[in-house]
């Protein structure tokens, strides 16, 4: 089974697997998938289609549409999941220049946001949900991780 804690928001079509523990007022937003004994902490928001590998720790907020591993790093965008969803060619590369754009660009959070926004992808919906949950966080946002980097990271 499952632990999810008092005040928690599960939106439609979350997948919670075996081992999962949501401590209070976490929110999961739709379709995202909680791999094995994954751990969230109090007041953490899960965005729209994301994907935790098993056995993850999340103590920051995990944007819409990307995936994480280890301990509140990002790995990269959830792109099977957003292909099934039937997000188009264009929302997927827009969404891949703004993911790059936020976790590589160099910029602090509210620079890459304006970068972003200021770009020609804010037409695309999948780029504003990813900008707008990023804006409303109040825990941070998880950092991102090249592959190249994983090995450090779970050491």
């Amino acid at each position: 089974g499952a632990h999810v804690a008092h005040n928690c928001r599960l939106a439609d079509g979350v997948v919670l697997v075996n081992g999962v523990m949501l401590a209070g007022y976490v929110e999961v937003e739709e379709k995202a998938f909680l791999g094995g004994s994954v751990v969230v902490h109090q007041f953490v928001r899960i965005g729209k289609l994301a994907m935790v590998r098993g056995q993850t720790r999340i103590g920051m907020d995990l944007p819409p549409y990307c995936m994480a591993v280890a301990t509140n790093a990002v790995c990269g965008l959830n792109l099977v999941g957003i292909r099934r969803s039937g997000v188009g060619v264009e929302g997927r590369k827009a969404l891949e220049r703004a993911y790059e754009e936020f976790f590589f660009g160099g910029k602090n959070r509210v620079q890459a946001l304006e970068a972003i926004r200021s770009g020609k992808d804010t037409k695309e919906k999948e780029v504003k949900e990813f900008c707008d949950f990023i804006e409303k966080t109040k825990r941070g946002i998880c950092h991102g991780l090249r592959a190249g980097d994983l090995r450090e990271e779970e050491n």
